[in-house]
């Protein structure tokens, strides 16, 4: 079962937050749920939560100040059971010199997820995304790539599925880097703040097509872990807000409103 919590947050007056605002939504979190802060402490890797940067209108807020007359919401996803008790489904709280109220607008649960048995998938990468390739031995550095290779990313989403629900295969990188091929993209790299570092990452969409045999294991299995990515996000430090994904399954491709650059390509690269 997969739980969704989303809150509306207000202030009762304009106030500067500081960068990446996932921090005023786990801190708020904090104040309704001990679990969660228990588990936010623990260095295990692949954590059974996420939660959102704060947004207004849907669109993500990552700093600077909150508007008095605005409503900004933000969701926390979860595996575990046993957060759906929240000691607090409303709080007020001061933070950075203002009460900041938060209130439980609607609560979601998802059963499971099913292969949709479509052809295309439209991935828009909504937060900066930092998609890490395998790390050599001994290599203690993180390495972020700045486009979301098919292997990479449906990598990081088996690797959370198969720690939480029942295993999926779906192959080799090779294997996936075949099955699953971009056919049109729009990406960017992005800087973002996080306290005092600063990670590079990437923004924007990606349409892949699922090349896999019709009915087969390895089609289902990327089927279905692509839509988890809904629910979990992708790539590393997803708990706290980054890679946060919309996956939508479509018979046909994604066709962007502006053309003609993508035209202009098609026909140099057919001269």
């Amino acid at each position: 079962m997969i739980y969704k919590y989303l809150f509306n947050v207000r202030v009762n007056h304009d106030v500067v937050i500081p960068p990446f605002s996932s921090k005023v939504s786990r801190t708020l979190l904090t104040s309704v749920s001990p679990l969660y802060k228990e588990m936010i402490e623990s260095t295990e890797p692949l954590k059974p939560f996420r939660v959102t940067v704060l947004k207004k209108s849907g669109n993500p807020v990552f700093k600077g100040i909150l508007k008095k007359e605005e409503t900004y919401n933000f969701s926390f996803t979860t595996l575990r059971e046993d957060f759906s008790i929240l000691q607090n489904p409303s709080l007020k709280k001061e933070l950075w010199g203002a009460e900041f109220q938060m209130e439980l607008s609607k609560v979601e649960a998802t059963p499971n997820i099913e292969p949709s048995e479509k052809r295309f998938f439209h991935v828009r990468f909504k937060t900066p995304t930092l998609i890490q390739p395998p790390r050599p031995r001994r290599t203690k550095t993180n390495r972020f790539i700045l486009f979301p290779y098919s292997p990479f990313l449906v990598k990081s989403l088996w690797s959370h599925w198969n720690k939480y629900m029942s295993h999926i295969k779906v192959g080799s990188y090779l294997r996936v880097l075949y099955s699953l091929r971009e056919v049109n993209y729009e990406i960017s790299a992005v800087s973002a703040e996080y306290g005092s570092n600063t990670i590079r990452g990437f923004l924007g969409w990606t349409t892949f097509e699922l090349k896999a045999k019709k009915g087969s294991n390895l089609r289902r299995g990327i089927d279905v872990l692509l839509q988890y990515a809904n629910y979990v996000g992708v790539g590393k430090s997803r708990s706290i807000g980054f890679g946060e994904v919309e996956v939508i399954p479509q018979d046909l491709p994604y066709k962007p409103k502006d053309q003609n650059t993508f035209t202009q390509i098609d026909k140099k690269d057919n001269k």
